[in-house]
């Protein structure tokens, strides 16, 4: 008789655990210009993770640009879970970006969950448990980051 392998991988218990998996689907990676702001935005889905980042760059004339995302300057600023980015372009020196990560507690990475699972740790998703931040969670931050980095620029040209 032929035997047969009936272990499941990670990836397969994950299909068995999650019903809704929005990140099967989605994009990894695109970049737009906000029309409201004029302001480059961008959403990048962590290699390793499986997560969703957004990002907003500003140019130079911007009065953070070259901030820090943990300066005083820039506390007011408010995204999903705080910034946890700032840095200069490689390829585009004039821009300066402003980002922050879906992987906080209460997050939900796929990957990450993947890797849980693999390792015999257990998952039972349930009302109490980590929420994976969609695409369109994502973009609506990403459009909010931006209007209030507008709003700093807008009000430093009044002073």
């Amino acid at each position: 008789m032929l035997e047969t392998n009936t272990a499941l991988t990670a990836e397969q218990k994950l299909k068995l655990l999650v019903a809704n998996r929005p990140w099967e689907t989605e994009p990894n990676h695109a970049e737009w210009i906000d029309e409201d702001t004029d302001y480059k935005c961008r959403i990048v889905r962590h290699d390793h993770f499986g997560h969703l980042c957004g990002y907003v760059g500003i140019p130079k004339s911007h009065p953070l640009y070259g901030k820090h995302y943990s300066d005083d300057e820039v506390e007011n600023l408010d995204a999903h879970g705080g910034l946890t980015h700032s840095g200069e372009d490689q390829d585009d020196k004039d821009t300066w970006w402003f980002g922050f990560d879906c992987s906080h507690g209460g997050d939900l990475s796929p990957n990450m969950l993947v890797h849980l699972i693999g390792n015999g740790h257990t998952y039972t998703p349930d009302k109490g448990s980590d929420v994976y931040r969609t695409w369109e969670y994502v973009e609506r931050e990403v459009r909010e980051l931006s209007a209030q980095l507008r709003m700093e620029d807008n009000l430093s040209n009044q002073i």
